[in-house]
């Protein structure tokens, strides 16, 4: 994670001096904004809104509640907001030209550099599975109630 990035910087010559920190240190240098860089790693919600990256968010003491907002950075930008509302209400047969704008601004102005994209998901055949619930942490989440048709 952080060490690699430090590590890679520090080959290229870019001085990347890394600060590992306790939790509440951390969770001090983030309300303050103490910090040339951060790194972080977001689970997109089921709905796969962007927008919840750049809405307002507050930093919280409990690491078990990191998870509730995705603004780590506390970077709101009205703007993005109103290009990527306009791409979600792009006619399907626009939308891949509409969310160019949005991605084109998050490049040309934004504090986030995304760095890599992990997809998790649960694929099948209509009608092979009935009883699924998969969650973002479980997949065979209470698999006893899964009914799987072979036919």
């Amino acid at each position: 994670g952080a060490r690699e990035i430090a590590e890679a910087l520090n080959s290229l010559g870019i001085k990347t001096p890394l600060h590992e920190l306790k939790w509440e240190d951390y969770v001090d240098a983030l309300e303050k904004g103490e910090y040339d860089m951060y790194y972080g790693e977001v689970k997109m919600n089921p709905d796969w809104n962007l927008g919840y990256l750049f809405e307002p968010y507050t930093v919280t003491r409990d690491p078990e509640d990191m998870d509730k907002g995705m603004n780590y950075a506390n970077c709101f930008d009205e703007q993005f907001k109103t290009l990527y509302d306009a791409y979600l209400a792009a006619p399907e047969d626009a939308r891949s030209l509409a969310f160019s704008s949005p991605c084109q601004y998050v490049m040309e102005n934004s504090a986030i550099i995304p760095i890599c994209f992990e997809r998790q998901e649960m694929l099948t055949h209509r009608g092979v599975i009935s009883g699924a619930n998969p969650t973002q942490y479980d997949i065979f989440n209470r698999f006893y109630n899964w009914t799987i048709n072979l036919e």
